[in-house]
């Protein structure tokens, strides 16, 4: 009997405690959508679609880009602890880059991409025909930053294990300023190389050989400029790169991203040269047939920038060419054990068994096939 008796008392005391109501505004979850226009992320961002967050959004002060606010109505507690934590995250963040900004008196927007950091300070850009706030600008070449990450990783099979900084300044009194304030004492060129963490600085420069107000030209820069820092960081930083590979991956990247390539970071402001437009691969296939090309060991034997010439860059970037077109898998391992190792004729053993000259011999015989005019 009292075994029959417990579960009825039980069930009749829990019918007598009233139902608990559900919040009708947040459906108990302790937050609603943010119904103000500050945190607009169309008419800040842009129409590009990246993962990031950005100075200007993560700034607004309804709910600094998370698109929540408190619900007042229920009033939870643990709920409103929770977004508010999230909120001062996002501010402390936001005030971290205005203050490194602020140190080398100038203003701008950040943007973190998965890969990248962006500092861009250029007011207004014209791009395709349209003039686009800073803003609108910063998340354009954010994107376009990203996408030079992606395929870098998907022809090296590497990236960096943190991310990588360029700063894109207004004129070249800010770049000095960024320069001076954020790269060491006395520092005065746009490079960082010290360690994994890249940085590079830049602006706008409306000088000969290329306009850098045009935004082709732009687009080019940046992609080269990025490329650089995600080759040295990648897997294993190097105070010293082989130069054939860096310069040849950075035009690589820029062609197959911009449809040219017109940076030359040993001298940006020479005189025009023959080699300089891009159009490589007519010239090589004509070298190649008369056997009047540069060799690929003589290209070794240039250990820093300012040995190279135009056409030195050029033939690094078809040697590049071959590698991903003919061995796309094999490059990955390549580049691999080019970055632990740092030994261009150890690495052709290693991952295709062959030496400098057999190297050039097939090299030489796939631009004669895939470089030959139409």
């Amino acid at each position: 009997m009292r075994l029959i008796l417990i579960p009825l008392l039980v069930a009749a005391t829990l019918q007598t405690v009233p139902a608990q109501r559900v919040c009708y505004k947040c459906k108990d979850e302790g937050f609603v959508a943010c119904k103000k226009k500050d945190h607009d992320g169309k008419r800040t961002c842009g129409k590009w679609k990246f993962e990031h967050k950005c100075s200007s959004l993560l700034a607004a002060p309804c709910c600094r880009g998370t698109l929540q606010v408190h619900c007042e109505r229920c009033n939870d507690p643990v709920a409103e602890a929770k977004i508010m934590e999230r909120l001062e995250r996002r501010a402390a963040w936001v005030k971290q880059q205005r203050d490194l900004l602020g140190r080398a008196g100038i203003k701008g927007v950040t943007i973190e991409t998965k890969d990248f950091r962006l500092h861009f300070m250029i007011p207004r850009w014209n791009a395709a025909e349209a003039r686009l706030t800073r803003n609108r600008a910063s998340h354009l070449f954010a994107y376009r930053l990203q996408k030079t990450a992606d395929r870098f990783q998907e022809i090296c099979g590497a990236l960096p294990g943190s991310r990588q900084t360029l700063t894109l300044c207004k004129d070249a009194k800010e770049n000095l300023s960024f320069t001076l304030n954020h790269m060491g004492g006395g520092y005065q060129v746009p490079f960082r190389r010290s360690s994994g963490s890249g940085l590079v600085c830049t602006w706008p420069i409306p000088q000969q050989p290329w306009d850098l107000k045009n935004d082709q030209n732009m687009h080019s820069h940046v992609v080269h400029l990025g490329t650089h820092l995600l080759h040295w960081a990648s897997l294993r930083f190097h105070m010293q790169t082989v130069v054939w590979l860096d310069v040849g991956l950075a035009h690589w990247m820029e062609l197959d991203q911009t449809e040219q390539t017109r940076n030359f970071c040993f001298n940006e402001g020479a005189a025009k040269n023959l080699w300089m437009d891009g159009d490589w691969k007519k010239k090589i296939y004509s070298e190649a047939g008369s056997k009047s090309e540069v060799k690929f060991a003589s290209l070794l034997t240039k250990k820093n920038l300012d040995q190279t010439d135009h056409r030195d860059h050029a033939y690094a970037w078809s040697f590049v060419d071959y590698l991903v077109a003919a061995h796309p898998e094999k490059f990955k391992k390549f580049f691999r054990d080019m970055k632990l190792h740092n030994d261009t004729k150890k690495a052709l053993d290693r991952v295709f068994n062959v030496s400098t000259a057999s190297f050039h011999d097939q090299w030489r015989k796939w631009v004669r096939k895939n470089y030959a005019p139409n």
